[in-house]
């Protein structure tokens, strides 16, 4: 009888959210990859910040007339953390997969950023940080403690990740990491261009957190991001239509 007690609870807390073991350790392994490349210091599990990013997580992924992919607010990062989202319309993910396709999907920016020739430039000195600030995040040099969340939307079937970072990255005015940390990562075999190559982007102003959507289908690509000050601009395609929304 208690075997069969123990089966029916693992049954009904796996249909709710997979097992957060197998998750932590994916989101972990990922982010200090990369980040033992460049020889910064490795990112520790922070059962708070996971707390407040599974909160989050569920109020977008619980009501059921709705799948809202949208960032958190400042005061509710109650902590100062910094915040990346992503999320997928793929079935049948595991823990694992979830946690090592949003962590891939944010480091996967590193393939439009440019590092500054001087590194103590800001991160953002010759990029639109609209296209590159989750790789920046999690790549963000004084960034030592993570948690995460995910959830599957009642409404669509869609799931979102969201993590949480301390300390926040992507700060105004400020580098990601030093120069022997670029050099690091160059030796690890990664490939990481500089402002002076060419096709450099944008300067624009920092954010204070990010967002990415992936999209299986390719037919639509989601934007949102905060910016310091309180205010929160979402800009969104979808359909070939462009929408700005300040909040």
């Amino acid at each position: 009888m208690r075997h069969y007690n123990f089966v029916v609870f693992y049954v009904l807390t796996s249909i709710r959210r997979p097992i957060l073991g197998d998750f932590q350790s994916s989101v972990l392994a990922k982010h200090n990859l990369h980040r033992g490349n460049a020889g910064l210091t490795l990112m520790q599990w922070n059962a708070s910040l996971a707390a407040k990013a599974q909160e989050h997580t569920d109020s977008l992924t619980q009501p059921a007339d709705s799948c809202t992919f949208a960032h958190s607010t400042s005061a509710f990062r109650d902590m100062g953390q910094g915040e990346n989202i992503w999320m997928t319309g793929a079935n049948g993910r595991t823990e694992d997969q979830l946690g090592t396709g949003s962590s891939s999907a944010w480091y996967g920016e590193i393939d439009i950023y440019k590092y500054p020739d001087d590194p103590t430039l800001k991160w953002d000195h010759c990029v639109d940080w609209t296209k590159v600030g989750h790789f920046t995040q999690m790549m963000w040099s004084t960034t030592t403690e993570i948690g995460c969340g995910f959830g599957t939307c009642t409404f669509n079937g869609n799931t979102i990740v969201t993590c949480h970072y301390l300390r926040a990255g992507n700060i105004r005015n400020q580098p990601m990491f030093a120069e022997e940390n670029y050099n690091q990562l160059i030796a690890s075999g990664e490939q990481l261009a500089r402002c002076g190559d060419s096709g450099a982007g944008q300067t624009t102003t920092a954010p204070d957190h990010n967002q990415t959507k992936e999209d299986d289908d390719k037919t639509g690509l989601y934007v949102i991001s905060g910016v310091a000050g309180g205010v929160v601009v979402v800009v969104f395609i979808a359909g070939g239509v462009l929408i700005w929304i300040c909040i």
